[in-house]
């Protein structure tokens, strides 16, 4: 039987817009959202005979799960897991969604992140679903919204017992292991930072600008707030011995006032906490507690952390030996050779991680090419890639 190209898969993914809109700027909201992906899954999975699952994580916005391999309900089962979502487009210099293919490269919003791993996995399923290899494993592929905002869509993934993924509203199975897709050039990625990000509000009292003694001005309260997280920057940086695994924070946006003429009561930042290789999140939410409350906002002046926005722990190589191992053993048998590494970006494999599910990080691409104004994939990496996956598979 000759299996549909990887390439194809993606071209057609390309064409269609799911924008992330808790990212997305001033794009058309006809973009936003990944429901043509998911309901181009499903037809896909329906035209294999594949069963599959919808898991409904938020208002419109579904998670695809599909199984395929033994029915035993004892066989061993890998997790292979991708996002539906992509960043924005504005400014891109190629067009977002026509996925033009030049000199080896397909070009388009969401080639390198993440759609390039997902045509992969798909080609992969395809034919373990359809060649049945002995050794079979059972593949969930589990195709993910919003990773490129609050991560909901892992969340919700995640089932109610430790080491369990949650395939449908009946049913729950623990995977031996999960590849979750990223760019990674078809090496591995055994390591990453964590985030965890917050709104902070300041809070004074309004006046006439002429007369700002009458009132509290919460911008100035911010301002304080601003320049000692700068100096945390700084401390945190310093106890660790090189970048990628240092963990950071930064005040990424500031919103306050409203008119010229009047003194703002109210001001909000926005703060993106990196967790480092040897941070956990308790330690880092208890650090910007602590410092919150030693700072002297002024007269009139208050301030309030939100509960954290997004919270994902950092991946690290510990606990996830079986993960690294099973994949390295694939992508060996096909290139010769594996390379593992840490990386700063984040991913939803610390997620799972976290709840008892070895994982590592797999996929075509450099993330060099990922949310830029031409993005794009090497053609030969995703095909390789399905190659990789389906020995993965096969057992």
């Amino acid at each position: 039987m000759k299996f549909t190209s990887a390439q194809r898969w993606l071209e057609e993914l390309v064409r269609l817009p799911s924008i992330n809109p808790g990212g997305a700027g001033k794009v058309d909201p006809q973009l936003h959202g990944e429901k043509r992906v998911t309901d181009w899954l499903e037809n896909w999975a329906k035209s294999k005979k594949i069963q599959y699952f919808r898991q409904k994580v938020l208002p419109d916005r579904d998670n695809l799960v599909m199984v395929v391999g033994p029915d035993d309900p004892h066989a061993k089962a890998q997790l292979w897991e991708v996002h539906q979502d992509t960043v924005d487009i504005a400014g891109m210099t190629v067009p977002p969604f026509e996925a033009r293919v030049q000199d080896g490269k397909l070009f388009g919003r969401g080639a390198c992140d993440v759609k390039g791993s997902m045509a992969s996995m798909l080609a992969a399923l395809e034919r373990l679903h359809y060649e049945r290899p002995q050794k079979a494993w059972k593949i969930v592929l589990a195709c993910t919204v919003d990773e490129e905002h609050t991560f909901q869509g892992v969340q919700a993934l995640r089932g109610n017992e430790r080491g369990f993924i949650r395939v449908n509203d009946s049913h729950q199975l623990k995977p031996e292991f999960a590849v979750v897709a990223e760019p990674s050039q078809l090496g591995l990625i055994t390591a990453h930072k964590g985030v965890i990000r917050w709104y902070i509000r300041v809070e004074g009292s309004a006046c006439h600008s002429s007369t700002p003694h009458l009132g509290s001005n919460a911008i100035y309260g911010a301002a304080k707030i601003a320049s000692r997280i700068a100096g945390l920057h700084s401390e945190i940086q310093q106890k660790s011995p090189d970048a990628i695994s240092a963990g950071s924070i930064s005040l990424t946006q500031i919103s306050g006032g409203s008119a010229p003429n009047i003194v703002p009561s109210e001001c909000t930042l926005l703060l993106d906490r990196r967790i480092g290789f040897q941070e956990c999140t308790e330690e880092a939410e208890n650090q910007l507690k602590t410092i919150l409350a030693q700072i002297d906002l002024g007269e009139g002046l208050r301030c309030e952390l939100s509960t954290p926005i997004i919270r994902c722990p950092a991946l690290q190589t510990q606990g996830n030996e079986a993960a690294e191992n099973h994949v390295s053993k694939a992508v060996r048998q096909i290139l010769g050779n594996c390379t593992s590494t840490a990386v700063a970006f984040g991913t939803d494999a610390s997620t799972l991680a976290e709840h008892g599910i070895p994982s590592v990080v797999f996929g075509p691409g450099n993330i060099r090419q990922a949310h830029t104004r031409d993005e794009w994939i090497n053609l030969s990496e995703v095909e390789s890639a399905a190659e990789i996956l389906f020995q993965l598979g096969s057992g």
